[in-house]
């Protein structure tokens, strides 16, 4: 498959869009055509969350979780399906773990299990959903190869919230030379609605092989399109496929 014959921001067709749009009422009072809303995984996602995806509008945490989720199942059906082997190996930290824990990375050797998944012991990266002064998500990436972190914010250039997103003591490492930085170049969002959208498709691009700082920015139709995509995704239970040309792309980059 040619790469041009697949892109992540290609728009759906409009039968498709329309049909989104119904089912969930994206429209100022509009009764979703599926009031009882979804079960994905082990997660039930309302009809009101499904209508946070519109365009315009603030995500819902329950979508940025299961959509979280099924990224985590698609990383585990790519490797028992045989083909490629596991590398680089992603880690998807449970965000409800993270909100219990006053949104910071404490002892990642505390969280050592997942529900579908390696340990996160044997992960070079993790994914932390973090929800900074309670307005805005960031994506926080964990490298344990190099024991740094990164902060990928959508919004702000020079975020000084390092505090809230720490390292604690892990055995054998001296937690101070963990090194916490900000990922300076990014697509980056134009509004104050869209920062959930972000955080998703950032895991989305990393686990294809992309590097950030060489995408292009988005635009507003692109991350438009994403939100029905999500909703497209999440409606079907499954996270779209990662065609072999991106796999292959990063295995390279490992």
């Amino acid at each position: 498959m040619k790469e041009e014959k697949w892109s992540i921001t290609k728009s759906l067709s409009m039968t498709k869009k329309n049909a989104i749009y119904s089912d969930w009422g994206w429209c100022f009072g509009m009764e979703p055509r599926i009031p009882g809303g979804l079960t994905v995984q082990d997660y039930h996602v309302h009809a009101s969350a499904m209508q946070s995806l519109a365009p315009g509008t603030w995500v819902d945490d329950r979508i940025i979780y299961t959509y979280m989720g099924l990224l985590r199942s698609r990383e585990e059906e790519i490797h028992t399906g045989g083909i490629w082997e596991r590398k680089l190996v992603y880690y998807f930290m449970d965000p409800y773990f993270m909100r219990a824990w006053n949104k910071a990375l404490r002892s990642f050797t505390s969280f050592a299990t997942a529900t579908v998944g390696p340990s996160v012991l044997e992960v070079d990266y993790i994914f932390i959903l973090c929800y900074v002064r309670d307005v805005h998500w960031v994506l926080f990436m964990f490298g344990t190869r190099r024991f740094e972190g990164l902060i990928i914010d959508s919004m702000n250039d020079e975020p000084d919230y390092h505090e809230d997103i720490r390292v604690m003591p892990v055995e054998g490492r001296d937690p101070t030379s963990a090194e916490v930085l900000a990922l300076p170049s990014r697509p980056k969002q134009r509004n104050s609605n869209d920062c959930g959208v972000y955080v998703m498709k950032y895991m989305d691009y990393f686990t294809q092989g992309y590097d950030l700082a060489e995408v292009p920015n988005w635009s507003q139709e692109e991350v438009d399109t994403f939100r029905y995509w999500i909703a497209r995704e999440l409606h079907q239970g499954k996270a779209r496929g990662i065609p072999g040309i991106r796999m292959r792309r990063r295995h390279e980059a490992s």
